[in-house]
């Protein structure tokens, strides 16, 4: 027995629109990501303080960064790690920048 456009008609499969059993359906409207507050001042904080006063700027993305991991964002860890790393470079920076000018 044919369709009407020529071909058999499918052997075992669902029909059109369900989902096979234990399987979500697709769904093309995704969620908007949320976007994490903490997170973008964190790392606006973390690259000022390569430039600019790192003594402030550097815990502060440290502890945003503890913050974010602490409310479970998976993100806060590596802002961890950029705080502490920016901290460090913008205290050497600013120490050639003090020992070039005498």
């Amino acid at each position: 027995m044919e369709s009407q456009d020529g071909f058999p008609p499918p052997t075992g499969q669902q029909p059109y629109g369900t989902p096979p059993l234990g399987q979500q359906p697709y769904n093309p409207i995704q969620e908007p990501v949320k976007s994490n507050g903490k997170i973008i001042i964190g790392f606006i904080s973390a690259a000022i303080s390569l430039v600019l006063l790192p003594i402030l700027f550097g815990p502060l993305a440290i502890l945003l960064g503890y913050l974010a991991k602490k409310d479970g964002d998976s993100r806060g860890q590596a802002l961890l790690i950029t705080g502490i790393v920016c901290m460090i470079l913008g205290f050497a920076l600013a120490a050639i920048f003090v020992l070039s000018q005498s």
